[in-house]
């Protein structure tokens, strides 16, 4: 790998490149040209990590935009590759050029930012169960119908995993057709925990859609686990006792209203100390998906970090994981 060190951001580029490029930086911009023109297409990917920077300090975003830089046939023009994000949040931390055919493990910083998150929530480094939860979520992506991405579920798995062992339950709000809620529950298992996934969904005028859920969550072979309620969280209040939960996950109603009396139920229902996470808080664009509903985000800005009890730890895609901090003064 050969580094070069920005002002703010490191950039790599794998050696494997070496042989038929001429390569370097200037400025924060990946310069390349071939030494001679080919016979076939030549694909170089991009990649790049980024922080993202909030009122409430910086923390680390856990995917990475990819690219690709094409050369055609007998093509040996020079290119020059700016990684960049139109969001002003986002702080570009470490760029990466590498062959076609490189795949994310190949990208040194890929795991940095799970590393720096596993550290946050005090949970060790776990080599033996990483293939299979990575199957796991891979069948989840391809047979549970939902907008829950990949990293998105490596993001809950950890927060359950760190969290689950020192007692509480895991609380949903919102579990459409199940991804999430199989993610959450196959996480409780995989740490030796008793704690059950009261699922709380919105959305009475389809029962089926719990069966649905229900079925998702019996795929990864923890059903007996599952509470499922069906009606919305303000109708719950009465169920369930304060500070019972040591993750709460919200992504139901996206209206701004809607979200925040959904946090602050999960906010008397989360423990101190205790994980919340957030669904589609991030303007989209970057991301190659239109932006979503603005309720969450709003949310986040306007109630959950002015109330100082809550501190951002990691981003993936469109979910924020927040811990619940104790006793800050109002």
């Amino acid at each position: 790998m050969r580094s070069y060190q920005g002002s703010n951001a490191a950039y790599l580029i794998d050696r494997r490149l070496a042989d038929g490029y001429e390569l370097g930086v200037d400025d924060g911009t990946f310069r390349l040209a071939p030494h001679a023109p080919a016979a076939g297409r030549r694909i170089i990917r991009a990649a790049a990590a980024f922080d993202v920077t909030s009122p409430a300090g910086v923390y680390p975003e856990m995917n990475i935009s990819m690219g690709r830089i094409v050369f055609e046939p007998n093509d040996a023009q020079p290119r020059r590759y700016r990684p960049f994000s139109r969001d002003a949040q986002r702080r570009l931390t470490v760029a990466y050029l590498g062959p076609e055919g490189a795949t994310d493990e190949d990208c040194p910083f890929f795991f940095k930012a799970f590393d720096h998150f596993r550290a946050a929530v005090r949970l060790p480094a776990d080599a033996d169960g990483t293939s299979r939860r990575h199957e796991r979520f891979e069948h989840l992506h391809r047979h549970a119908h939902g907008w829950f991405h990949l990293v998105e579920m490596q993001l809950l798995d950890l927060a359950v995993r760190s969290e689950a062992p020192r007692g509480g339950h895991i609380i949903e709000i919102g579990s459409y057709q199940g991804r999430s809620t199989a993610v959450l529950a196959a996480a409780a298992q995989d740490c030796g925990s008793d704690a059950l996934v009261i699922s709380i969904d919105p959305n009475e005028l389809s029962p089926q859609q719990a069966d649905v859920a229900a079925a998702c969550v019996a795929s990864v072979g923890q059903r007996r686990r599952l509470v499922q309620i069906q009606r919305p969280a303000a109708r719950t209040a009465g169920l369930l006792r304060d500070e019972l939960a040591c993750v709460a996950f919200i992504d139901g109603s996206h209206e701004y209203a809607d979200v925040v009396a959904d946090f602050e139920l999960c906010d008397r229902w989360l423990r101190p100390g205790g994980l919340l996470a957030l669904h589609d808080i991030f303007p989209a664009e970057h991301l190659g998906y239109p932006a979503p509903d603005p309720g969450p985000g709003d949310a986040l800005r306007r109630v959950i970090l002015p109330t100082r009890r809550y501190e951002p730890i990691a981003a993936a895609h469109l979910t924020l994981v927040l811990r619940k901090q104790a006793n800050v003064a109002m």
